[in-house]
């Protein structure tokens, strides 16, 4: 299942939006694409605050991560990488296996 908090799905449309990605996509084409993960996504609303990653916008995702119960975070920030396994989980929360982060192409390749 793929989740989404408000935060994480704002700082994903700010990257997309971002002059560099324009000769790979159009306005529209982006607009499509958010609109369509936002209704494919689980929205997860966290209620905890994690201050782990070095980069404390990164933080976000690490609290939608333990909130939503993730098994797994694909992201190619250098500062999330660096945490894998992640391990760190509050006091209430069931699980207690490490939850791995991948890069895209890492996830393609994992079985």
């Amino acid at each position: 299942m793929l989740l989404l908090s408000r935060v994480t799905f704002l700082e994903l449309a700010s990257r997309l939006a971002r002059s560099k990605f324009d000769r790979y996509r159009t306005t529209g084409q982006m607009n499509s694409y958010l609109d369509w993960l936002a209704d494919l996504a689980e929205r997860v609303k966290p209620s905890i605050r994690i201050t782990d990653c070095p980069d404390p916008d990164d933080n976000s995702f690490l609290e939608l991560l333990v909130a939503g119960e993730g098994d797994l975070l694909i992201t190619g920030d250098k500062d999330l990488r660096a945490l894998s396994p992640y391990e760190s989980r509050p006091i209430n929360y069931t699980g207690c296996l490490p939850v791995k982060v991948l890069t895209v192409n890492e996830f393609h390749a994992w079985p």
